[in-house]
């Protein structure tokens, strides 16, 4: 779940880099925008992460389970 919303966000920055050079933004102003939609993506990630990434104390990797 996790690293899907991380590939979600990679292509989410990628496609705005895009429009903004196709509209022929100036880089400082491009890297401007993406630094903030980052800060805020980064915000609901990190949030989502901490969350959905966690293990009970104890858990064995589910990998791992599956090779015993």
């Amino acid at each position: 779940m996790v690293a899907g919303r991380i590939g979600w966000l990679h292509s989410l920055v990628h496609g705005e880099i895009g429009r903004r050079i196709v509209a022929g933004e100036k880089p400082e102003a491009i890297a401007t925008a993406i630094l903030e939609l980052l800060d805020v993506d980064e915000e609901m990630l990190s949030t989502t992460a901490l969350t959905d990434a966690t293990r009970p104390p104890g858990a064995a990797p589910a990998a791992a389970s599956a090779q015993v």
